[in-house]
Protein backbone atom coordinates (compact mmCIF):
# COMPACT_ATOMS: atom_id res chain seq x y z
CA UNK A 1 0.00 0.00 0.00
CA UNK A 2 1.84 3.51 -1.21
CA UNK A 3 1.35 6.54 1.01
CA UNK A 4 0.77 9.55 -1.16
CA UNK A 5 3.22 12.41 -0.88
CA UNK A 6 0.15 14.75 0.29
CA UNK A 7 -0.64 12.45 2.94
CA UNK A 8 2.96 13.37 4.97
CA UNK A 9 2.78 15.80 7.40
CA UNK A 10 5.84 18.14 8.41
CA UNK A 11 6.33 16.34 11.46
CA UNK A 12 6.20 13.08 9.39
CA UNK A 13 8.88 14.17 7.10
CA UNK A 14 10.79 15.81 9.81
CA UNK A 15 10.49 12.46 11.93
CA UNK A 16 12.17 10.41 8.73
CA UNK A 17 14.47 12.82 8.08
CA UNK A 18 16.19 12.52 11.88
CA UNK A 19 16.00 8.74 11.68
CA UNK A 20 18.17 9.31 8.25
CA UNK A 21 20.21 11.48 10.24
CA UNK A 22 20.93 9.51 13.03
CA UNK A 23 21.65 6.08 10.58
CA UNK A 24 24.20 8.60 8.81
CA UNK A 25 26.10 9.36 12.14
CA UNK A 26 25.87 5.91 13.57
CA UNK A 27 27.70 4.47 10.41
CA UNK A 28 29.77 7.13 10.17
CA UNK A 29 30.99 6.47 13.93
CA UNK A 30 31.34 3.10 13.17
CA UNK A 31 33.77 3.83 9.95
CA UNK A 32 35.79 6.73 12.12
CA UNK A 33 36.75 4.47 14.61
CA UNK A 34 37.45 1.54 11.80
CA UNK A 35 39.64 4.24 9.79
CA UNK A 36 41.62 5.32 13.35
CA UNK A 37 42.19 1.91 14.45
CA UNK A 38 43.93 1.60 10.62
CA UNK A 39 45.66 5.07 10.91
CA UNK A 40 46.69 4.72 14.69
CA UNK A 41 48.71 1.56 14.33
CA UNK A 42 50.13 3.07 10.86
CA UNK A 43 51.76 5.82 12.41
CA UNK A 44 53.25 3.64 15.38
CA UNK A 45 54.89 1.76 13.04
CA UNK A 46 56.26 4.57 11.15
CA UNK A 47 54.12 4.60 8.21
CA UNK A 48 53.06 8.07 6.17
CA UNK A 49 49.64 8.48 6.31
CA UNK A 50 48.89 11.21 3.22
CA UNK A 51 44.90 11.10 3.86
CA UNK A 52 42.84 10.27 6.38
CA UNK A 53 38.43 10.62 4.90
CA UNK A 54 35.58 9.85 5.80
CA UNK A 55 33.38 9.06 2.69
CA UNK A 56 35.55 9.03 -0.88
CA UNK A 57 36.68 12.26 -2.69
CA UNK A 58 36.11 11.17 -6.36
CA UNK A 59 35.04 13.47 -9.24
CA UNK A 60 31.42 13.22 -9.73
CA UNK A 61 30.45 15.26 -13.01
CA UNK A 62 26.39 15.17 -13.51
CA UNK A 63 25.99 16.78 -17.32
CA UNK A 64 27.95 19.89 -17.11
CA UNK A 65 27.89 20.22 -13.77
CA UNK A 66 31.15 19.25 -11.85
CA UNK A 67 30.18 18.15 -7.51
CA UNK A 68 33.22 19.23 -5.54
CA UNK A 69 35.17 15.94 -3.96
CA UNK A 70 35.24 16.39 -0.53
CA UNK A 71 32.28 18.56 1.72
CA UNK A 72 35.69 19.94 3.62
CA UNK A 73 39.17 19.19 4.22
CA UNK A 74 42.45 20.53 6.30
CA UNK A 75 46.10 19.87 6.48
CA UNK A 76 47.48 19.00 9.56
CA UNK A 77 51.13 18.06 10.06
CA UNK A 78 51.90 15.51 6.81
CA UNK A 79 48.31 14.07 6.36
CA UNK A 80 45.44 15.73 5.09
CA UNK A 81 41.94 14.84 7.31
CA UNK A 82 38.39 15.44 5.24
CA UNK A 83 34.58 14.31 4.72
CA UNK A 84 34.59 13.03 1.09
CA UNK A 85 31.48 14.00 -1.24
CA UNK A 86 30.63 10.41 -1.12
CA UNK A 87 29.32 9.02 2.35
CA UNK A 88 30.03 5.33 1.54
CA UNK A 89 32.60 4.88 3.91
CA UNK A 90 35.97 5.89 4.75
CA UNK A 91 39.92 5.47 4.14
CA UNK A 92 43.34 5.94 5.04
CA UNK A 93 45.89 6.50 2.28
CA UNK A 94 49.39 5.42 3.22
CA UNK A 95 52.11 5.93 1.49
CA UNK A 96 52.55 3.27 -1.44
CA UNK A 97 49.52 1.84 -0.61
CA UNK A 98 46.47 2.27 -3.11
CA UNK A 99 43.15 0.06 -3.00
CA UNK A 100 42.96 1.38 -7.27
CA UNK A 101 44.73 -1.21 -9.32
CA UNK A 102 45.32 1.43 -12.09
CA UNK A 103 47.58 3.73 -9.45
CA UNK A 104 49.88 0.63 -8.11
CA UNK A 105 52.52 1.56 -10.90
CA UNK A 106 52.56 5.12 -9.96
CA UNK A 107 52.81 4.20 -5.86
CA UNK A 108 55.57 1.44 -6.89
CA UNK A 109 57.48 4.08 -8.30
CA UNK A 110 56.98 6.79 -5.68
CA UNK A 111 58.60 4.68 -2.90
CA UNK A 112 61.57 3.74 -5.07
CA UNK A 113 64.71 5.72 -3.58
CA UNK A 114 67.79 5.36 -4.07
CA UNK A 115 70.64 4.22 -1.81
CA UNK A 116 74.38 4.72 -1.94
CA UNK A 117 76.85 2.17 -3.23
CA UNK A 118 79.36 1.07 -0.69
CA UNK A 119 82.23 1.23 -3.67
CA UNK A 120 81.22 5.18 -3.66
CA UNK A 121 82.03 6.12 0.26
CA UNK A 122 83.18 10.06 -1.06
CA UNK A 123 79.53 10.29 -2.36
CA UNK A 124 78.06 8.46 1.03
CA UNK A 125 80.00 11.28 2.74
CA UNK A 126 78.45 14.08 0.90
CA UNK A 127 74.95 12.79 1.49
CA UNK A 128 74.05 13.96 -1.98
CA UNK A 129 72.34 11.37 -3.72
CA UNK A 130 72.76 13.24 -7.36
CA UNK A 131 76.38 12.67 -7.17
CA UNK A 132 75.82 9.28 -7.37
CA UNK A 133 75.78 8.07 -11.13
CA UNK A 134 73.08 5.39 -12.06
CA UNK A 135 75.67 2.87 -12.54
CA UNK A 136 76.38 3.18 -8.78
CA UNK A 137 73.51 3.47 -7.57
CA UNK A 138 70.74 0.95 -6.12
CA UNK A 139 67.20 1.45 -4.67
CA UNK A 140 65.29 0.51 -1.90
CA UNK A 141 61.67 0.94 -0.47
CA UNK A 142 60.61 4.70 1.25
CA UNK A 143 61.28 3.16 5.09
CA UNK A 144 57.77 5.33 5.83
CA UNK A 145 55.77 3.72 3.04
CA UNK A 146 53.97 0.99 3.72
CA UNK A 147 55.12 -1.92 1.67
CA UNK A 148 58.44 -1.66 3.26
CA UNK A 149 57.21 -2.59 6.60
CA UNK A 150 57.61 -6.37 7.75
CA UNK A 151 54.98 -8.87 7.91
CA UNK A 152 53.61 -8.41 10.54
CA UNK A 153 53.64 -4.83 11.27
CA UNK A 154 51.38 -5.23 7.61
CA UNK A 155 49.24 -7.60 9.50
CA UNK A 156 48.59 -5.04 12.44
CA UNK A 157 48.19 -2.38 10.38
CA UNK A 158 45.38 -4.14 8.61
CA UNK A 159 43.50 -5.58 11.59
CA UNK A 160 43.64 -3.05 13.53
CA UNK A 161 40.18 -1.77 12.19
CA UNK A 162 38.66 -4.55 12.84
CA UNK A 163 39.88 -4.54 16.14
CA UNK A 164 39.39 -1.27 16.70
CA UNK A 165 35.70 -1.55 16.50
CA UNK A 166 35.90 -4.76 18.24
CA UNK A 167 37.04 -2.88 21.44
CA UNK A 168 34.38 0.42 20.21
CA UNK A 169 31.85 -2.31 20.78
CA UNK A 170 32.78 -3.13 24.05
CA UNK A 171 32.89 -0.34 25.52
CA UNK A 172 30.25 1.11 24.21
CA UNK A 173 28.25 -1.70 25.04
CA UNK A 174 28.97 -1.26 28.40
CA UNK A 175 28.57 2.09 28.68
CA UNK A 176 24.39 1.49 27.23
CA UNK A 177 24.03 -1.34 29.06
CA UNK A 178 25.24 0.76 32.36
CA UNK A 179 23.18 3.73 30.97
CA UNK A 180 20.28 1.77 30.20
CA UNK A 181 17.06 3.51 28.09
CA UNK A 182 14.24 4.60 28.85
CA UNK A 183 11.47 3.10 27.98
CA UNK A 184 7.12 2.85 29.47
CA UNK A 185 6.53 -0.52 30.61
CA UNK A 186 3.55 -2.08 29.88
CA UNK A 187 0.83 -0.54 32.92
CA UNK A 188 -2.57 0.38 32.17
CA UNK A 189 -2.97 3.64 33.56
CA UNK A 190 -6.31 4.19 31.92
CA UNK A 191 -8.85 3.12 29.47
CA UNK A 192 -10.79 5.53 26.66
CA UNK A 193 -14.45 5.17 27.13
CA UNK A 194 -15.77 3.17 24.85
CA UNK A 195 -12.96 1.51 23.80
CA UNK A 196 -12.20 -2.46 24.10
CA UNK A 197 -10.11 -2.57 27.40
CA UNK A 198 -12.64 0.07 28.90
CA UNK A 199 -15.91 -2.51 27.86
CA UNK A 200 -13.73 -5.35 29.22
CA UNK A 201 -13.32 -3.24 31.90
CA UNK A 202 -9.25 -4.02 32.44
CA UNK A 203 -8.24 -2.48 35.41
CA UNK A 204 -6.05 0.25 36.50
CA UNK A 205 -2.54 -0.21 37.54
CA UNK A 206 -2.38 -4.03 35.94
CA UNK A 207 0.70 -4.70 33.71
CA UNK A 208 0.30 -6.71 31.14
CA UNK A 209 3.18 -9.63 31.26
CA UNK A 210 2.26 -11.59 28.50
CA UNK A 211 0.94 -11.09 24.62
CA UNK A 212 -0.82 -14.10 23.41
CA UNK A 213 -0.46 -17.17 24.97
CA UNK A 214 2.26 -18.76 22.60
CA UNK A 215 3.95 -15.26 23.53
CA UNK A 216 7.33 -14.60 25.81
CA UNK A 217 6.34 -13.94 29.50
CA UNK A 218 8.07 -10.88 30.51
CA UNK A 219 7.92 -8.09 33.48
CA UNK A 220 9.92 -5.42 31.00
CA UNK A 221 7.49 -5.25 28.12
CA UNK A 222 7.29 -2.07 26.06
CA UNK A 223 3.99 -0.37 25.96
CA UNK A 224 5.11 1.33 22.36
CA UNK A 225 7.47 -1.43 20.62
CA UNK A 226 6.08 -4.59 21.96
CA UNK A 227 1.57 -4.26 22.24
CA UNK A 228 1.13 -1.08 20.49
CA UNK A 229 2.55 -2.97 17.59
CA UNK A 230 0.93 -6.50 18.08
CA UNK A 231 -2.00 -4.18 18.54
CA UNK A 232 -1.51 -2.44 15.30
CA UNK A 233 -0.58 -5.75 13.26
CA UNK A 234 -3.88 -7.59 14.65
CA UNK A 235 -6.18 -4.63 13.55
CA UNK A 236 -4.38 -4.87 9.76
CA UNK A 237 -6.58 -5.97 6.83
CA UNK A 238 -10.67 -6.28 6.86
CA UNK A 239 -11.39 -7.37 9.97
CA UNK A 240 -9.41 -6.80 13.34
CA UNK A 241 -8.00 -10.06 14.79
CA UNK A 242 -8.27 -10.81 18.70
CA UNK A 243 -5.30 -10.65 20.82
CA UNK A 244 -4.67 -12.49 24.23
CA UNK A 245 -3.45 -10.40 27.06
CA UNK A 246 -2.10 -11.31 30.33
CA UNK A 247 -2.28 -9.27 33.35
CA UNK A 248 -0.63 -8.95 36.53
CA UNK A 249 -3.17 -7.29 38.63
CA UNK A 250 -2.01 -4.97 41.63
CA UNK A 251 -2.59 -7.69 44.40
CA UNK A 252 -0.30 -10.52 42.21
CA UNK A 253 -2.83 -12.08 40.63
CA UNK A 254 -2.78 -12.92 36.84
CA UNK A 255 -6.09 -12.75 34.45
CA UNK A 256 -6.37 -13.56 30.57
CA UNK A 257 -8.06 -11.17 28.86
CA UNK A 258 -9.16 -11.05 24.86
CA UNK A 259 -10.04 -8.25 22.91
CA UNK A 260 -10.85 -7.25 19.60
CA UNK A 261 -8.64 -3.93 18.45
CA UNK A 262 -11.23 -1.16 17.36
CA UNK A 263 -10.56 0.35 14.09
CA UNK A 264 -13.04 3.11 14.88
CA UNK A 265 -10.35 6.36 15.81
CA UNK A 266 -8.47 5.11 11.89
CA UNK A 267 -12.43 5.52 10.54
CA UNK A 268 -12.74 8.66 12.12
CA UNK A 269 -9.07 10.01 11.10
CA UNK A 270 -7.88 10.36 14.54
CA UNK A 271 -5.36 7.25 14.58
CA UNK A 272 -3.78 5.46 11.73
CA UNK A 273 -3.98 2.19 13.20
CA UNK A 274 -6.03 0.22 15.53
CA UNK A 275 -6.54 0.43 19.65
CA UNK A 276 -7.64 -1.17 22.70
CA UNK A 277 -8.22 2.19 24.18
CA UNK A 278 -5.38 1.77 26.43
CA UNK A 279 -2.59 4.59 27.84
CA UNK A 280 0.24 4.10 29.66
CA UNK A 281 0.58 4.95 33.20
CA UNK A 282 1.14 8.70 34.34
CA UNK A 283 3.50 10.04 37.10
CA UNK A 284 2.60 12.13 40.14
CA UNK A 285 6.04 13.77 40.03
CA UNK A 286 5.28 17.52 37.83
CA UNK A 287 6.95 18.50 34.60
CA UNK A 288 10.02 20.45 34.60
CA UNK A 289 8.92 22.71 32.50
CA UNK A 290 5.81 23.51 32.68
CA UNK A 291 4.20 21.99 35.72
CA UNK A 292 0.63 22.75 35.93
CA UNK A 293 -1.43 25.06 33.23
CA UNK A 294 -1.67 28.32 34.75
CA UNK A 295 -5.34 29.11 34.18
CA UNK A 296 -6.53 25.81 35.34
CA UNK A 297 -7.68 24.82 38.90
CA UNK A 298 -3.57 23.67 39.56
CA UNK A 299 -2.66 27.45 38.90
CA UNK A 300 -4.45 28.68 41.71
CA UNK A 301 -3.13 25.77 44.75
CA UNK A 302 -2.43 26.92 47.33
CA UNK A 303 0.80 27.73 48.75
CA UNK A 304 1.67 27.34 44.87
CA UNK A 305 3.27 24.13 42.72
CA UNK A 306 6.57 24.14 41.67
CA UNK A 307 8.46 22.23 39.13
CA UNK A 308 9.58 18.50 40.32
CA UNK A 309 6.78 18.12 42.93
CA UNK A 310 5.93 15.05 43.92
CA UNK A 311 2.09 14.40 45.12
CA UNK A 312 2.27 11.39 47.57
CA UNK A 313 -0.88 11.48 49.43
CA UNK A 314 -4.28 12.88 48.35
CA UNK A 315 -7.36 13.62 51.09
CA UNK A 316 -5.13 12.65 53.69
CA UNK A 317 -5.08 8.91 51.29
CA UNK A 318 -0.77 7.87 51.20
CA UNK A 319 -0.01 6.37 47.24
CA UNK A 320 1.07 3.27 47.76
CA UNK A 321 5.04 3.34 47.86
CA UNK A 322 5.45 0.28 46.77
CA UNK A 323 4.42 0.76 43.11
CA UNK A 324 7.20 3.24 42.59
CA UNK A 325 10.08 2.66 40.00
CA UNK A 326 13.65 2.52 40.12
CA UNK A 327 13.39 6.64 40.23
CA UNK A 328 11.01 6.53 43.01
CA UNK A 329 8.20 8.09 40.46
CA UNK A 330 4.53 6.97 41.56
CA UNK A 331 1.77 5.88 39.67
CA UNK A 332 -1.00 8.82 38.78
CA UNK A 333 -3.77 6.56 38.97
CA UNK A 334 -5.20 6.95 42.56
CA UNK A 335 -4.42 10.96 41.94
CA UNK A 336 -7.01 10.69 39.10
CA UNK A 337 -9.59 8.61 40.88
CA UNK A 338 -9.66 11.17 43.85
CA UNK A 339 -10.03 14.55 40.75
CA UNK A 340 -12.76 11.80 39.39
CA UNK A 341 -14.88 11.71 42.54
CA UNK A 342 -14.47 15.19 43.70
CA UNK A 343 -15.11 17.06 40.51
CA UNK A 344 -16.72 20.22 42.48
CA UNK A 345 -14.97 19.79 45.92
CA UNK A 346 -11.45 21.17 47.15
CA UNK A 347 -8.24 18.32 47.22
CA UNK A 348 -5.87 18.17 49.81
CA UNK A 349 -2.53 16.60 48.18
CA UNK A 350 0.67 15.98 50.14
CA UNK A 351 3.95 17.01 48.03
CA UNK A 352 7.83 16.01 48.21
CA UNK A 353 9.61 18.92 47.40
CA UNK A 354 13.16 19.03 47.49
CA UNK A 355 15.07 22.20 48.94
CA UNK A 356 17.97 23.14 46.53
CA UNK A 357 19.99 24.45 49.47
CA UNK A 358 23.95 22.94 49.07
CA UNK A 359 24.62 22.59 53.08
CA UNK A 360 21.48 20.19 53.04
CA UNK A 361 22.08 16.35 52.80
CA UNK A 362 19.67 13.77 50.38
CA UNK A 363 17.41 13.24 53.38
CA UNK A 364 17.08 16.50 54.81
CA UNK A 365 16.33 18.15 51.41
CA UNK A 366 13.26 16.52 50.94
CA UNK A 367 10.06 18.01 53.10
CA UNK A 368 6.70 17.67 53.10
CA UNK A 369 3.71 20.10 52.51
CA UNK A 370 0.37 19.88 51.83
CA UNK A 371 -1.32 22.16 48.89
CA UNK A 372 -4.96 22.69 48.82
CA UNK A 373 -6.65 22.57 44.66
CA UNK A 374 -9.89 24.31 44.20
CA UNK A 375 -12.49 23.35 41.56
CA UNK A 376 -12.18 24.63 38.18
CA UNK A 377 -15.61 26.02 37.31
CA UNK A 378 -17.21 24.70 34.19
CA UNK A 379 -17.00 27.31 31.09
CA UNK A 380 -19.81 26.90 28.68
CA UNK A 381 -20.22 28.95 25.38
CA UNK A 382 -24.08 28.22 25.31
CA UNK A 383 -24.20 24.80 22.82
CA UNK A 384 -26.10 22.13 24.03
CA UNK A 385 -25.49 18.69 21.84
CA UNK A 386 -28.16 16.23 21.17
CA UNK A 387 -27.99 12.71 23.00
CA UNK A 388 -26.73 10.19 20.68
CA UNK A 389 -27.15 6.26 21.07
CA UNK A 390 -24.93 4.16 23.90
CA UNK A 391 -21.71 3.34 22.12
CA UNK A 392 -20.51 0.93 24.30
CA UNK A 393 -22.06 -0.24 27.76
CA UNK A 394 -19.02 -1.95 30.46
CA UNK A 395 -18.91 -5.29 31.66
CA UNK A 396 -20.51 -5.84 35.28
CA UNK A 397 -21.20 -2.42 35.36
CA UNK A 398 -24.30 -0.72 36.94
CA UNK A 399 -24.98 0.03 33.45
CA UNK A 400 -24.96 -3.31 32.35
CA UNK A 401 -26.76 -4.92 35.27
CA UNK A 402 -29.55 -2.35 34.17
CA UNK A 403 -30.39 -3.86 31.11
CA UNK A 404 -28.53 -0.71 29.50
CA UNK A 405 -27.09 -1.98 25.61
CA UNK A 406 -25.72 -0.57 23.06
CA UNK A 407 -27.96 1.40 20.31
CA UNK A 408 -30.09 2.69 23.51
CA UNK A 409 -30.65 6.46 23.55
CA UNK A 410 -30.88 7.91 27.47
CA UNK A 411 -34.24 9.91 27.22
CA UNK A 412 -34.85 11.14 30.85
CA UNK A 413 -32.61 11.00 33.99
CA UNK A 414 -34.65 10.60 37.35
CA UNK A 415 -37.54 11.62 35.78
CA UNK A 416 -36.03 14.82 34.27
CA UNK A 417 -35.37 15.26 30.38
CA UNK A 418 -32.02 14.08 29.80
CA UNK A 419 -30.31 17.85 28.99
CA UNK A 420 -26.87 18.27 27.23
CA UNK A 421 -24.96 14.87 26.63
CA UNK A 422 -21.84 16.95 28.05
CA UNK A 423 -23.43 17.44 31.10
CA UNK A 424 -24.73 13.63 32.15
CA UNK A 425 -21.20 12.99 33.76
CA UNK A 426 -21.12 15.66 36.44
CA UNK A 427 -24.25 15.27 37.19
CA UNK A 428 -24.16 11.58 37.66
CA UNK A 429 -21.04 11.96 39.65
CA UNK A 430 -22.98 13.71 42.21
CA UNK A 431 -25.01 10.46 42.69
CA UNK A 432 -22.36 7.90 43.17
CA UNK A 433 -23.63 5.39 45.63
CA UNK A 434 -27.37 6.35 44.98
CA UNK A 435 -29.71 4.80 42.42
CA UNK A 436 -30.39 6.65 39.11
Amino acid sequence: MGVSLAALTLGTLAGYAAIVLMVLIGVGLVIFVHELGHFLVAKACGVKCEKFYLGFDVPIKIGPVTLPRTLGKFQWGETEYGIGIIPLGGYVKMLGQDDNPANAQREAERIRVAKVSAADPAARDQHEPELVSDAAAEYELDPRSYPAKSVPQRMAIISAGVIMNLIFAVIFAAVAYRTGVPYEPCEIGGTSAGSPAWTHNMPLGARIVQIERDGRESQHLRFDWDLRQQIALRGLGEEPKPIDLQLQLPDGTREWFTVVPSDRLVRRGISDFATIGVRPTDSTTLAQDLPFVPHMAAGRAEPPFQSGDRIVAVNGQGIDPSRANEQGELPADALESALAAHVNEPITVVVARRDTAPHLTAEDAIRQLEITIPPNPLRQVGLEMHMGPVEAVREDSPAARAGIQVGDIIRRVNGEPVGDPCLLSPRLAGAIGQPV
